[in-house]
């Protein structure tokens, strides 16, 4: 097992069921790959069933924002929400706009300039990434320089393949604006050892 996945106290939310669109990760104009064919971890798809269960577990209320629509899973799973798609000609990273909630499965390797930006128009965000994107100084600086803070981290079963494959943990994170409460580490089923459609996670 990975190190990094050592720190983590799971718990299990067996209270709530969480219940399942593809959509991709494409590359972004500001400093990233145009060609989707090098982007790697740019270009991955959100089965329908981990969008919705997301969405389902968050229940995102009011004016809610998907900035990376892409195929369109989560904005499928979050009927009227506004949306962004750089590959559609309309840039989240430009726009103007106030929302209570934005959710998304960012580039993740422009996770960074997405995430300060939603931070700065929403006073919630939920983005999914690797469990370990969130633990470097930095980011935890800008976090708590932006006024917000980790309310909760969702850990969600990894894809199968073309998915990227990884002994890290995937997971989907709340920030929330204002928080100085703990962190709840909670989990949807079949997250400690099973992908959704393949072997277990302790590899690689």
């Amino acid at each position: 097992m990975n190190s990094a996945e050592t720190t983590f106290a799971l718990e299990t939310d067996a209270g709530r069921a969480v219940h399942g669109t593809v959509r991709p990760l494409v590359g972004h104009s500001h400093g990233l790959p145009q060609h989707r064919e090098n982007c790697g971890e740019q270009v991955v798809f959100t089965p329908d069933a981990l969008a919705a269960g997301i969405v389902g577990h968050f229940r995102p209320a009011g004016r809610v924002c998907e900035p990376c629509k892409g195929g369109g899973a989560f904005l499928r799973a979050m009927p009227g929400a506004d949306w962004f798609e750089i590959a559609e000609g309309r840039d989240f990273l430009t726009a103007e706009g106030r929302w209570d909630w934005i959710v998304t499965n960012p580039p993740w390797r422009d996770l960074g300039p997405f995430l300060e930006k939603a931070m700065t128009c929403a006073d919630n965000v939920v983005f999914l990434a690797w469990a370990s994107a969130w633990w470097s100084k930095a980011r935890q600086r800008k976090i708590e320089a932006a006024g917000f803070g980790m309310a909760e981290m969702l850990l969600c079963p990894t894809p199968p393949k073309p998915w990227p494959q990884s002994g890290f943990l995937l997971g989907a994170v709340w920030l929330r604006r204002g928080w100085h409460g703990g962190l709840t580490i909670s989990r949807m089923p079949n997250t400690s050892r099973q992908r959704i459609g393949g072997k277990g996670e302790d590899n690689e």
